[in-house]
């Protein structure tokens, strides 16, 4: 029975994975998607899983920045972060640019789906080169 059981759970891991890795592959295909960007957005919702501010707080820029700063900065978030995102599911479901401004829509399903998150990360270069690491300036959540 435990070994039933076990078996069972490892597949429905092994399945989720796979079906996040194919959100992210299916989203990698649309040339709206910048692949910087979508390397951005998943390595944010990495972070958020594990926790990692420090990591976060490389990603944001300007205004985004200076909002998350003070929160991130606080060791105590980490253990917010970690029991908010356990067991979450992402996806990427849109993304293009306006008026130079690359965008990602995400997806983030939380407390085994019962709640859903929808954003929309804002990316610019970071530093003065257009050609620089893209940095999120801004989140803006989406409604249905």
């Amino acid at each position: 029975m435990v070994l039933e059981t076990t078996k069972a759970l490892l597949v429905s891991a092994l399945l989720w994975v796979a079906a996040s890795a194919m959100n992210v592959a299916l989203a990698a295909q649309d040339p709206k998607i910048d692949p910087a960007c979508l390397a951005v957005a998943q390595a944010y919702f990495a972070a958020l899983e594990s926790g990692d501010r420090q990591a976060l707080l490389r990603m944001f820029a300007g205004r985004s920045l200076h909002r998350n700063r003070a929160q991130l900065s606080d060791p105590a978030y980490t253990g917010f972060l970690t029991n908010r995102y356990a067991n979450a599911r992402f996806e990427v479901i849109n993304g293009g640019s306006v008026s130079g401004v690359k965008y990602v829509d995400v997806t983030i399903w939380i407390n085994q789906g019962q709640e859903t998150v929808k954003e929309r990360l804002y990316f610019k270069p970071s530093g003065n080169s257009p050609t620089g690491s893209l940095r999120i300036v801004a989140r803006k959540e989406l409604l249905d």
